[in-house]
């Protein structure tokens, strides 16, 4: 999903600048709000990531915030466990589990997008 945002991305604003150029304002905004529209579903994708990733932070002083002293030994065990595991965030992969998608993925495809927009455009011109 997110090497294919990114192609299509970088096709849009092309097509984007190309009708800008040529044809004017109106013809490009059917691209724009594709565009748009694509950056707006990676980016729920990837805020929703973040926010779980920070929830998950928080899951181990929760636990030990809980009234777990006076309870068994069993209980106490089982705090032991979810802080131990709280310790590393939990993240969410994409592209075969090299990319963890968090808002600064979005930030590295937008960025991405400009600089191929930008040399395409310079070779192109």
């Amino acid at each position: 999903m997110l090497t294919m945002c990114c192609s299509m991305a970088l096709l849009v604003a092309l097509q984007f600048a190309e009708k800008l150029e040529n044809e004017g304002v109106l013809s490009a905004l059917p691209g724009l709000h594709y565009f748009s529209c694509m950056m707006m579903e990676l980016g729920i994708y990837c805020w929703k990531a973040s926010t779980l990733m920070h929830v998950s932070l928080n899951t181990g002083e929760a636990a030990y915030g809980a009234d777990w002293m006076s309870e068994s030994k069993h209980m106490g065990q089982s705090v032991q466990l979810i802080i131990s595991r709280s310790q590393r965030p939990l993240t969410l992969k994409a592209y075969w589990g090299i990319v963890t998608m968090d808002l600064e993925t979005i930030i590295n495809v937008l960025r991405a997008t400009y600089s191929y927009f930008t040399f395409l455009r310079q070779t192109n011109n």
